[in-house]
């Protein structure tokens, strides 16, 4: 081989960083099957969809190597915010969480858990399947107090995502 050699590979799998790792135990076996005892360095990219890592030796005939990993992450979910802030002695209005599903499916919230039972919940389901609104009332923002929101839902099956949101009065 001459030159840069380039290997495709794609996956669907749900955490890049996960594809990076295993991306890096597959060359180091590679390296050991071929039985290269030659100066190794790996550079990972940060790319969002696309990982590379580049190995240089000092053998003149296979002096670079390149594989890209490219991934395709579907987009669960979108989300207005992940943190709801509310100023000390501010208005008591209650500020809300809107969590739009992309997939085909349909998606359910199964269950809403939080840590601090001074805020009030309120769960409206707005499209079925599709669309939510999470409805947040502070109570009284006299005194400082923080909580987190746990969302569980139903997809996807076997391992359903579950989301995380911070509350805050300060």
């Amino acid at each position: 081989m001459k030159g840069d050699t380039q290997l495709p590979f794609i996956l669907l799998l749900p955490a890049v960083d996960v594809l990076q790792l295993l991306l890096i135990k597959w060359l180091i076996y590679q390296v050991k099957r071929v039985k290269l005892k030659l100066y190794l360095r790996l550079e990972i990219a940060k790319v969002y969809k696309e990982k590379k890592v580049a190995i240089f030796t000092d053998d003149p005939n296979y002096s670079r190597y390149e594989l890209i990993l490219e991934v395709s992450i579907p987009r669960i979910a979108e989300i207005n915010t992940r943190f709801l802030y509310w100023k000390k002695d501010e208005s008591l209005a209650p500020k809300s969480i809107t969590i739009d599903f992309h997939p085909n499916e349909l998606i359910n919230i199964t269950d809403i858990k939080q840590s601090n039972d001074l805020f009030k919940i309120d769960l409206n389901e707005v499209l079925t399947g599709k669309k939510y609104i999470i409805s947040v009332d502070p109570g009284t923002t006299r005194s400082p107090k923080i909580g987190n929101l746990l969302v569980k839902t139903d997809f996807p099956k076997g391992d359903p995502k579950v989301f995380f949101f911070h509350l805050r009065v300060q």
